[in-house]
């Protein structure tokens, strides 16, 4: 009797382990679900023909999944299918539209969620009828936010009597904003430009207290003097700000003032932004923008026409070490990049990786000494598998030297004789 007993208790047990297993080999976990579908951020109506990012919460948020997106209407532009996050490009015509996407668990579609898009008519009133109440207001064929202050129209122009704050409801990058305007005082806060506050992170190109500004928090501030303030200041003059890729260049009355590349440049879109102090009064009389092709930036030393002279260039358009493209704010670990150098003879060519606590020669074989025209190699941002290397900024380029490096030796810029334009790349991944 008591065998009988203990079979049974064996029986069981097995039993119970047969159960267990099954349910590792099926996967007792719940699968992944999709939280929720949003705009980034929050955002009122898109006008016809803008973009806006869209972003998927999903839980549990690190498991190995791909996403699917489907559009009745426009265009969804996506790094690659294992990110859950894009720029939705609506349609010109006003109307809702629906986004979804579909998320794919080895293969197979465990959840999908979907988001009504209200795209509205980009006509706008005349400006001699800007809405004065309310949130939103049109003038120039721009969506505008108000924050501070009842902006007023009359005449084609846009009065801003401070403190008034107002900036566009659609975002940009790559653009040439053209603005004519003139301020009683230009006061220290009245500025124009693009700006745009996101969580902790301050990201603005602006003209203010006579000087140009270009600052990424967490990455530095870099503002330049206004060559010829005093007398511009007094009368209404045409700025027009050119931002594309790394580089921002600054006209007034067609008169090229300035010029900078530098880390600090945003590598996100931006809002347009019109501030008044509250001293001051903002009269604008044109607003216009227009999209820009971002193109690789010309090393300065090189334009100076000394033939000797080397000259760098790093590709705008970077891939992954299996030459996909990628986002700027989506890296993996390694980084693809191409480039051209001319009149490097007798110099070193090296790919340089920015953390922001010190510079690093990459170790890319085929570079060194006497690299000339085209090139290309790895970058790495950080280290792999480690998630202290994750979430962060990185910047990468290219330099011509008078020195021998080894790889990943710390560059001395004493050395460098010419130097590429820089990218700046957000890693999210391995």
């Amino acid at each position: 009797m008591a065998r009988i007993q203990e079979s049974s208790v064996v029986r069981l047990l097995r039993v119970g382990v047969v159960l267990v297993l099954l349910c590792l080999l099926s996967s007792c976990q719940s699968p992944p679900q999709i939280q929720e579908l949003r705009t980034v951020p929050p955002e009122g109506p898109v006008p016809g023909g803008g973009e806006i990012p869209l972003e998927a919460i999903i839980a549990p948020p690190d498991v190995p999944v791909t996403f699917h997106w489907v559009v009745e209407a426009g265009e969804m532009q996506v790094a690659s299918s294992a990110v859950n996050r894009g720029i939705y490009h609506a349609p010109t015509q006003a109307g809702t539209y629906w986004v979804k996407v579909e998320m794919f668990d080895r293969g197979k579609k465990v959840a999908e969620k979907a988001l009504p898009i209200k795209v509205v008519d980009r006509e706008s009133p005349s400006r001699s009828s800007i809405l004065r109440d309310g949130d939103d207001f049109e003038a120039f064929s721009l969506s505008w936010h108000r924050w501070k202050g009842n902006p007023s129209g009359s005449d084609g122009e846009l009065r801003l009597v401070g403190p008034a704050d107002i900036q566009t409801n659609d975002n940009y990058q790559s653009q040439e904003l053209t603005v004519r305007a003139k301020a009683e005082q230009w006061a220290p806060d009245t500025s124009i430009g693009f700006e745009v506050w996101d969580r902790d992170i301050h990201y603005s190109i602006r003209v203010s207290r006579g000087k140009l500004i270009v600052e990424t928090s967490g990455v530095g501030s870099h503002e330049a003097p206004i060559p010829n303030w005093p007398a511009l200041r007094t009368s209404p003059f045409t700025l027009k700000i050119s931002w594309s890729g790394g580089q921002v260049k600054l006209h007034i009355d067609n008169q090229p003032l300035l010029d900078y590349t530098g880390p600090e440049v945003p590598t996100r879109p931006l809002k347009v932004r019109l501030s008044a102090a509250s001293s001051d009064t903002l009269t604008v009389s044109q607003i216009k923008l227009e999209y820009m092709k971002p193109q690789p930036t010309e090393n300065p030393i090189a334009l100076r026409g000394d033939l000797t002279v080397p000259s760098i260039t790093i590709l705008e358009e970077i891939s992954d070490t299996r030459h996909e493209k990628i986002q700027s704010d989506d890296a993996p670990h390694i980084i693809y990049t191409r480039g051209v150098a001319s009149n490097s003879k007798n110099y070193y060519i090296y790919l340089v990786v920015n953390d922001f606590n010190a510079e690093w020669i990459q170790p890319t074989s085929g570079l060194g000494k006497n690299v000339e025209k085209d090139f290309s190699g790895n970058c790495y941002l950080g280290i792999a598998n480690d998630s202290g290397s994750r979430k962060k900024w990185y910047e990468i380029s290219a330099v011509a030297t008078d020195r021998e490096y080894k790889e990943y030796d710390h560059l001395d810029r004493k050395t460098i004789k010419a130097e590429s334009n820089k990218i700046k790349l957000y890693r999210t991944r391995d």
